[in-house]
């Protein structure tokens, strides 16, 4: 809080809702690839396997929009790039061991977040359903807002919708009462 003023998360949720993914099949579901992605190896393969299928797939399961093909092409060529799958899986494979690495870090992250917080998550996304309880997790301010005609990919389905909500979110001074209890079922 010291050093940032406003924050927005995007189809993310409170570190410490994480749990309840494992109350909700079809956000378990949605939510898969974060354990096949710990498969040191294995994990690899399947991504490259068959012209990166497993993208594709993904792609569609995370998506309400027709899949952009061109842009799901350019994912592919820049996962084939050396080291980038290895990358890429290291983020999953960093969000797992964080409790077991650094417990500290991890009591630090599931806190209660005291800065002004709009949180985002398209409509047809599964995991905002996790969303719907995380108030008690926010301090400060906060604002819940689904975008309709969106899922996962907010920022390519509704980009219009999401650049007027973040603009008008960080050049807010102030974030009212009424606004902060009103939203939260938005």
């Amino acid at each position: 809080p010291d050093y940032v003023k406003r924050a927005v998360s995007i189809g993310a949720g409170h570190p410490a809702t994480a749990i309840e993914i494992f109350k909700l099949p079809e956000v378990l579901h949605y939510a898969f690839h974060i354990w096949l992605f710990q498969l040191e190896g294995f994990a690899e393969f399947a991504l490259r396997h068959d012209d990166f299928a497993l993208v594709d797939y993904l792609w569609q399961h995370w998506s309400s929009q027709p899949v952009d093909k061109g842009h799901v092409k350019e994912v592919k060529r820049a996962l084939n790039e050396p080291g980038a799958i290895e990358a890429a899986l290291s983020y999953y494979r960093g969000l797992v061991r964080i409790p077991k690495e650094k417990p500290d870090f991890f009591e630090r992250a599931t806190k209660a977040i005291s800065v002004p917080t709009l949180v985002v998550y398209g409509a047809d996304d599964p995991p905002q359903a996790i969303s719907e309880q995380e108030r008690s997790h926010f301090e400060g301010p906060y604002r819940r807002q689904l975008i309709p005609g969106a899922a996962h990919f907010v920022h390519r389905e509704q980009p219009d919708e999401l650049n007027r909500l973040l603009l008008d979110w960080l050049r807010s001074d102030a974030v009212s009462v009424s606004e902060t209890a009103s939203s939260a079922t938005n």
